[in-house]
């Protein structure tokens, strides 16, 4: 005698970790919320001041032939340029592209699972709010960067998801755009949020800095009075305090939204 079924049996593994087993509680998504802030630290240490300043009118490159290393540095400029049927083998661009969809990937499931989990509805609000933040920061980036990218709003669970094709600027900006919103009406204030993590002020400012970009002077305008006139922020008295290497100045008065370093032996330098 035999027997037959039409369906593959699936077991998820019960001694590990896995996107179907995690996400259980609000311990959980807190967890993979600062998952998403992570990137953020080789973002800025690493890769901003090489993709922005390095190409910009502000940095001279004075190339030094005893040291060849520098000359993926060097040559960032060469990503723009349409050669080699838009491939580029610097690692630069490269692992800034992986860092932005990092923050996406992670910020996609949080965004996808979080409304099936009953817990704290402010708590849910603020999660939600900072993963929307931070996947419109990854887009904003990736858009400025290269023009067009994949636009992944869902967890890619194979290849074929992961081959999506190329959105256009404007679709690219229009997800952005929404993000941000969404981001501003659910997360609370600078005074109200925990330090570190992003507050509405922090989205009426990422937003406005999409608006300046794309030279929508009066909406960035409006944002960024609701910003000024929110009295959540306020300049230092002396400015040389915005300079200072005191860890004393963290997430100061001024600040608006800082990527977290720890000093020392422990963590993430």
């Amino acid at each position: 005698m035999s027997t037959g079924c039409e369906n593959f049996l699936e077991i998820y593994p019960e001694t590990s970790l896995s996107s179907e087993t995690f996400f259980k509680t609000e311990a959980d998504f807190e967890q993979a919320v600062n998952a998403a802030y992570a990137p953020l630290r080789n973002i800025v240490n690493d890769r901003a001041w090489l993709l922005s300043e390095m190409r910009s009118d502000n940095t001279y490159f004075a190339r030094n032939p005893a040291f060849g290393a520098t000359e993926q540095s060097e040559d960032l400029a060469d990503f723009a340029l349409p050669e080699a049927d838009g491939v580029t083998s610097n690692t630069h661009v490269l692992n800034q592209y992986r860092l932005d969809y990092q923050i996406i990937a992670r910020t996609n499931q949080v965004l996808t699972t979080i409304d099936e989990v009953e817990f704290d509805a402010d708590s849910k609000n603020n999660l939600k709010g900072q993963a929307y933040f931070l996947r419109a920061f990854a887009y904003f980036e990736l858009v400025r960067y290269f023009g067009k990218a994949p636009l992944h709003l869902e967890p890619v669970t194979g290849r074929a998801e992961a081959t999506l094709p190329l959105a256009s600027e404007e679709e690219l900006y229009a997800q952005i755009i929404q993000d941000a919103q969404q981001a501003i009406q659910l997360l609370p204030p600078k005074s109200e949020q925990e330090l570190g993590r992003v507050t509405s002020g922090a989205a009426k400012t990422l937003l406005a800095n999409v608006h300046i970009v794309r030279k929508n002077w009066s909406e960035a305008e409006t944002l960024l009075k609701e910003v000024v006139e929110s009295n959540e922020y306020q300049l230092m008295p002396n400015y040389n305090d915005a300079f200072s290497t005191s860890t004393g100045n963290k997430n100061n008065s001024e600040s608006v939204f800082e990527v977290q370093f720890m000093e020392g032996p422990a963590g993430m330098n």
